[in-house]
């Protein structure tokens, strides 16, 4: 996801939770929709580079981090 690169996940717990359907990438539940799927690549891709940045850069954990021990 940091790279850019759009997520095609199966709809199983954890992936569901990391990748926003519609928004970072695509969550699906049988090969024709994530064949489908596939088609808009770019779009995707930004989004969930744009995701992990905001919420998992080494500064935003720090951060995390500092409140769990406040």
């Amino acid at each position: 996801m940091y790279m850019g690169k759009k997520c095609v996940v199966s709809d199983v717990e954890g992936n569901n939770e990391l990748i926003k359907d519609g928004e970072t990438g695509q969550v699906f539940d049988n090969v024709e929709k994530a064949c489908r799927l596939l088609s808009n690549v770019d779009y995707y891709g930004k989004e969930a580079k744009t995701m992990i940045i905001d919420k998992y850069s080494s500064d935003k954990m720090c951060e995390k981090y500092e409140k769990v021990y406040e």
